[in-house]
């Protein structure tokens, strides 16, 4: 699954993205988690699944910084090991970006149709 993320920095403090981590919750109750793909793994990734790259744009990185009243953007890859039937049906998706001087930001990936499906409420910094 391919995310695309915007975060600006409002705060007075530069920010530091750490990680991205995401919870897969289906109609079923059953729970699934994921750590976003590692820039060292998409070249292996984009070779074995060449439909992913095409839909594929510049990823946003752990480590990034974000300096006071900036914003980063990029993509982020998670892989859930579900069909895609039980993903258009889920119960809900949470997307957490990890900050190692802040709490973490947590954001609902909408459905297709950009409808927030349950979940907590988006923050954002």
């Amino acid at each position: 699954m391919l995310v695309n993320l915007r975060i600006d920095d409002r705060l007075n403090l530069p920010l530091f993205l750490k990680d991205f981590t995401a919870t897969l919750t289906t109609v079923d109750g059953e729970e699934f988690h994921t750590s976003a793909t590692e820039k060292q793994d998409f070249d292996t990734l984009y070779e074995a699944f060449p439909a992913v790259k095409q839909l594929s744009s510049a990823p946003l990185l752990r480590e990034t910084l974000i300096e006071p009243g900036k914003s980063a953007e990029g993509m982020i890859l998670l892989h859930f090991p579900v069909t895609k039937e039980v993903w258009d049906r889920r119960k809900s998706a949470v997307l957490s970006v990890d900050l190692y001087h802040q709490g973490p930001i947590t954001i609902v990936i909408p459905d297709a149709g950009g409808r927030s499906v349950e979940g907590p409420n988006s923050e954002q910094q």
